[in-house]
């Protein structure tokens, strides 16, 4: 069941599931699939194009895309969080809650993405987030794939995969589109970051869970559902509910 919008009520809906940050400012489509499973009025998909061509944050901070450069390789899996990409990046400027570091994992499976700020890039500190963002929330992957960082083939973060059970596979040196789920990821969370961040970007990880939310929420062209619907087998209630 959808609610009926009457107009005064239109741009509301529009600010909210575009310019807030628990929707990032994501494309038409993203933000027209959010509005229409939980609103009716007509000529909706004319207004939300209308609106987000419109976006001057969109139109100043975001880049075309590009054609894709060529067939990409199946990966299978069979199950939630069964094989994670992840990634370290930074450093950024320091935060005001002393973070310079942003760790990013992503689910190959729903696509579900994990991220957090952390004051440095050092091993025992990733380790702790694969343990306690990924092992301890979501259960034990089978592999982990990820660059060659030293963080990431540090001894404390090998122990760690030894005593979880998991795989760790690595990319060859300077193809980061071997991790092709955390680049595009890595991509679309940069230009997330931008329309929030403050001229000084001393405030980037203070709306990362939002932006996280956002991503989480919204519907994936590659598996036609959104992240949490596949993760949790129903639709989230969203702020402007």
């Amino acid at each position: 069941m959808r609610l009926c919008i009457p107009d005064e009520y239109k741009t509301l809906i529009l600010r909210s599931c575009h310019d807030e940050a628990t929707s990032g400012h994501l494309g038409i489509q993203r933000t027209l699939q959010k509005i229409a499973k939980r609103f009716f009025w007509h000529d909706m998909a004319q207004d939300v194009t209308n609106y987000v061509r419109a976006c001057r944050q969109c139109q100043t901070r975001k880049t075309p895309k590009l054609a894709p450069a060529g067939t990409l390789q199946c990966i299978k899996v069979t199950r939630p969080f069964q094989k994670i990409g992840i990634d370290l990046l930074g450093p950024f400027t320091l935060s005001n809650t002393g973070n310079k570091m942003l760790i990013v994992a992503v689910d190959y499976l729903t696509k579900w993405v994990e991220l957090k700020a952390l004051p440095s890039g050092k091993a025992d500190v990733v380790a702790s987030f694969i343990v306690e963002q990924i092992a301890l929330r979501h259960g034990v992957p089978e592999s982990i794939i990820s660059d060659r960082g030293k963080c990431f083939l540090a001894d404390i973060t090998q122990s760690v995969f030894d005593k979880l059970g998991t795989k760790h596979k690595t990319t060859a040196s300077y193809h980061p589109q071997a991790n092709g789920q955390v680049e595009r990821m890595n991509h679309t969370l940069a230009t997330m970051m931008s329309m929030y961040i403050s001229s000084d970007q001393k405030n980037w990880d203070e709306m990362l869970q939002h932006m996280c939310f956002a991503y989480n929420t919204s519907r994936q062209e590659s598996t036609g559902f959104s992240p949490f619907f596949l993760l949790y087998g129903r639709d989230p209630i969203l702020p402007t509910e």
